[in-house]
């Protein structure tokens, strides 16, 4: 709903910044709209909001300056492979717009392996290959 107020506002001044072309018949002066109530209302809001903030409110943005990531490609694909959450939800979408109260909530996923979770699949493969994991009926053929 505020998204939608915001477009409104943007659109209103816009048209208002423009001169339009209406001449009053009386006084030939030219008239010019004027922005809604609530438009004048929301529109310091997006002056105050710029595109490098909406940068910076990325999670793949906020992934690399928490420093769980080396870069800002890394954090691209840890948040694609699923190891990063939000507060208690696990968010795959790097272009997740994140508030500014769930930014200290940023954490890697319980179920990921940089989280404490289960090892990944070549971890689990070494472990095995040391003879100290457990492996099940795998290790027990390859000793007959």
């Amino acid at each position: 709903m505020q998204l939608r107020l915001l477009a409104v506002a943007i659109s209103c001044w816009l048209d208002a910044t423009r001169l339009q072309s209406r001449c009053d018949p009386d006084s030939s002066s030219v008239i010019t709209r004027q922005p809604h109530r609530h438009c004048q209302q929301l529109w310091p809001c997006f002056c105050r909001a710029h595109s490098q903030d909406f940068m910076e409110r990325r999670l793949q943005t906020q992934v690399f300056k928490l420093g769980l990531a080396k870069s800002i490609h890394h954090a691209r694909v840890l948040i694609r492979q699923r190891h990063i959450r939000v507060g208690k939800q696990i968010v795959n979408i790097p272009s997740f717009m994140v508030r500014t109260d769930s930014q200290k909530h940023i954490d890697f996923s319980i179920t990921s392996p940089y989280g404490g979770g289960r090892p990944g699949r070549n971890k689990r493969k070494a472990i095995a290959a040391k003879g100290g994991g457990g492996g099940g009926g795998d290790d027990d053929e390859d000793m007959e």
